[in-house]
């Protein structure tokens, strides 16, 4: 991890904080964290080793799944996974910030490849390039960098690099 990262947030609270790297969960298949550590009785144990008395388990984007990690590990959750159960995705949080009246980069929750190809192409008069991030992704990961300029995209080919298989249309959500 990066120590800069590890600063910033320390600077936000009034204590340390403790940071468990996991380096045999770097590339997974898609699955979370927090399903890693579950999964470990290795890692659980480190981390209850680490937690001093009063801790919380802190999290970006609180789930269901840090719900059962704080649970396992006995101590508070900070946050609610419900907000994230209807939040917690790329296109909920679009909505969030539309409801609430905040304004956001002009962006498009896209279900089909040709619902990402009109996004682009709307895009491309005031973009260079964009970002196309399947709604699930978390951490930089199911998402690409696509260069707009450069016509010959294989949208379809490119959704499925992305989604690390098969994107299936009008299942799986794409925001561009």
């Amino acid at each position: 991890i990066d120590p800069s990262y590890v600063s910033y947030w320390n600077s936000l609270m009034d204590f340390k904080t403790n940071v468990i790297t996991a380096p045999e969960a770097k590339k997974t298949s898609g699955d979370a964290l927090t399903k890693i550590i579950l999964e470990s009785p290795d890692m659980l144990g480190q981390i209850k080793d680490a937690a001093p008395t009063g801790a919380s388990l802190m999290v970006f984007l609180p789930t269901q799944l840090e719900q059962a990690l704080a649970d396992k590990l006995q101590i508070p959750l900070h946050g609610n996974p419900a907000i994230s159960d209807t939040y917690g995705t790329k296109s909920g949080i679009r909505q969030l910030a539309y409801d609430v009246g905040i304004d956001m980069s002009p962006g498009y929750v896209c279900k089909t490849v040709e619902d990402v190809k009109d996004a682009m192409s709307s895009l491309s008069s005031d973009f260079d390039s964009v970002a196309v991030k399947h709604d699930l992704s978390t951490g930089g990961g199911w998402s690409k960098k696509v260069n707009l300029k450069d016509g010959n995209q294989d949208v379809g080919s490119m959704l499925n690099e992305i989604v690390e298989g098969s994107f299936l249309q009008g299942q799986d959500v794409m925001v561009v």
